[in-house]
């Protein structure tokens, strides 16, 4: 049959909210463990990349294309203000049920891998721009998915395990002060030696290993949601067991 036309007086469509995530507290000792540790490692990884940014993007942009320090620190007052202004609009879209937090985390992952990408120096202005691109970009998406992450790793903590809370705020400050102090030093060492690509390389590396620890913990959130579907499907098909039965029994009482 012909499509019908839509009335203008009828009301908007209304777009279906995404599935929620699975429970971290409905996770296996394993899974839960595992996620802990994940984000542990992230949380050593997330530093070493922002650190290194800051640092870095002051001395790159005074040395080899002569900007003045007060310009170097309008462009981290507009980094900090887009990291303000993007966190906002993902706690909006999450709240709101519009985008999944495991798309959220594996998404800012692929695409801090690709931001790493542009810190390589290709030559003449085209390289200012495009590490002015790839700071944004490495910056929030990291502070995204870190809180992101630590909200998960809170709720996957077990008491009386070493992935307990206390030893997850522990460890959690302790890698993230690690992290903001090895990595100033290394990064303007690794420019000093090698120049722009050579720290380049290196976080890319460690954006890299970010990717790999996100990816994880949004590994173990799929598979506990495969496994429930798989249970919601036998739950559903186990009352129809009990009626085969009884429709065999009344036949054979009827013969």
């Amino acid at each position: 049959s012909p499509r019908q036309p839509r009335s203008p007086l009828a009301a908007p469509a209304v777009p279906t909210p995404v599935q929620l995530e699975p429970v971290p507290e409905e996770f296996e000792d394993k899974d839960r463990e595992n996620l802990v540790r994940y984000t542990l490692q992230f949380a050593f990884e997330r530093p070493l990349t922002i650190s290194a940014v800051e640092v870095t993007t002051v001395m790159i942009l005074e040395v080899e294309y002569g900007w003045r320090r007060e310009a170097t620190g309008t462009v981290f007052l507009v980094i900090a203000a887009l990291g303000v202004v993007f966190s906002l609009v993902v706690a909006a879209l999450i709240r709101k049920r519009v985008i999944r937090e495991t798309y959220l985390v594996f998404g800012s992952g692929i695409i801090g891998v690709c931001a790493a990408m542009l810190l390589f120096d290709i030559g003449g202005s085209a390289g200012m721009w495009t590490l002015l691109c790839a700071d944004p970009l490495l910056f929030t998406l990291a502070l995204t998915s870190w809180g992101v992450c630590e909200g998960w790793a809170t709720r996957a903590v077990k008491p009386g395990k070493w992935y307990s809370i206390e030893t997850f705020r522990m460890f959690d400050g302790l890698f993230m002060c690690a992290g903001r102090a090895i990595s100033p030093l290394v990064a303007r060492f690794l420019i000093d030696m090698g120049g722009r690509n050579c720290y380049a390389a290196a976080q890319l590396i460690v954006v890299g290993l970010g990717f790999h620890s996100l990816r994880s913990i949004c590994l173990i959130f799929w598979k506990n949601e495969k496994k429930q579907k798989e249970e919601k499907a036998k739950q559903v098909e186990a009352p129809d067991k009990p009626k085969k039965h009884e429709s065999t029994d009344a036949a054979l009482r009827r013969r």
